[in-house]
């Protein structure tokens, strides 16, 4: 009997991410070999700290991707969202609200985003693009391009802090966002019909589902979560920075090819960018223990982002033959 399209999706899943579980133990093995501190208490917590923020970005992509879209306006949502919220408290402005303001910021550039390509059937590459340089712009102007200091301690703890002095702040914010995220996506209608609108979006609509709504929601998400991070990432740096986070739409993207999502939408898991995400923190922690210099390791990132990509287009490939 042969199995349902389901089923042979979840078992590609589940041999994706096991092949991903081996090649982060083999990186564990080769890392610690050269250096025994690899496999540390200490670093393991440095190790989730730096992946909590590419995480929390990362897990909103996932969302994008599936639905047959792209993002790449987060790193400029999340400098945009930290510069107003630190601002703001750099002029008396309690904690809570600057946050909340920060985060609305997000929200309503992924609204704007959704709209265009959902309504104006503008392309995400180009719509997002766009967003990349208002949403720097903004950071820019709020701060005058300048780094905005004196940033209150208790707005600190929440990239610094520890829980009982053991557990890093962010990591705890990026563990309980993806939790919510992967019931939201596997267990609720609407996480179905994101899958349905990146799968066949012409017979999603006919079906009755709204898929220009779908597009706006997966957008917004995204922004959203970039506004966190942002926020996260404001904190940790103690300081609103207007060219904060430049990048992060790459490590973010390529997290989630890595976890095995299709950039031509309909599959993927938040499972797999989990692993994707460790994947990308892990190697730069280790790199970093070999002192390899940065540039080295953005030529290393960018090839693994090129052999995901091209991963991804022999799966598709396989899928359709």
């Amino acid at each position: 009997m042969k199995l349902s399209s389901k089923r042979i999706f979840q078992n590609r899943k589940l041999v994706q991410n096991l092949l991903l579980v081996l090649v982060i133990l083999g990186l564990t093995v080769l890392f610690t070999a050269f250096n025994r501190r690899y496999l540390s208490v200490n670093n393991f917590f440095n190790i989730m700290t730096q992946m909590s923020i590419n995480l929390i970005v990362a897990t909103g992509v996932t969302f994008v991707v599936i639905a047959r879209g792209i993002d790449l306006s987060i790193g400029s949502v999340m400098a945009m969202s930290g510069c107003i919220a630190a601002v703001m408290m750099a002029k008396g402005v309690s904690i809570f609200p600057s946050i909340c303001a920060g985060v609305l910021s997000g929200i309503l550039a992924g609204i704007l985003i959704g709209v265009l390509v959902a309504k104006g059937k503008v392309p995400p590459f180009v719509t997002t693009l766009g967003m990349m340089s208002i949403a720097r712009g903004i950071a820019l102007i709020i701060t005058r391009g300048r780094v905005i200091i004196g940033l209150p301690d208790r707005f600190n703890a929440i990239g610094l802090g520890f829980i009982k002095k053991v557990f890093p702040i962010p990591v705890l914010i990026s563990l309980v966002i993806f939790g919510i995220c992967w019931v939201v996506l596997n267990r609720t209608k609407f996480g179905f019909s994101v899958f349905a609108a990146g799968g066949n979006p012409e017979v999603t609509r006919l079906s009755g589902i709204n898929t220009d709504r779908v597009l706006i929601k997966v957008y917004t998400i995204s922004a959203m979560l970039a506004a966190v991070a942002g926020i996260v990432l404001t904190a940790r740096v103690s300081s609103g920075q207007p060219n904060l986070a430049t990048g992060y739409e790459l490590q973010a993207v390529a997290a989630v090819v890595i976890g095995g999502a299709s950039l031509l939408g309909g599959e993927g898991s938040l499972s797999g960018t989990f692993l994707g995400a460790s994947l990308m923190a892990m190697l730069s922690t280790g790199l970093n223990m070999l002192n390899v210099h940065y540039f080295y390791q953005q030529v290393i990132i960018g090839c693994i982002i090129i052999g995901a990509v091209l991963l991804d287009s022999i799966r598709s490939k396989a899928r359709l033959t």
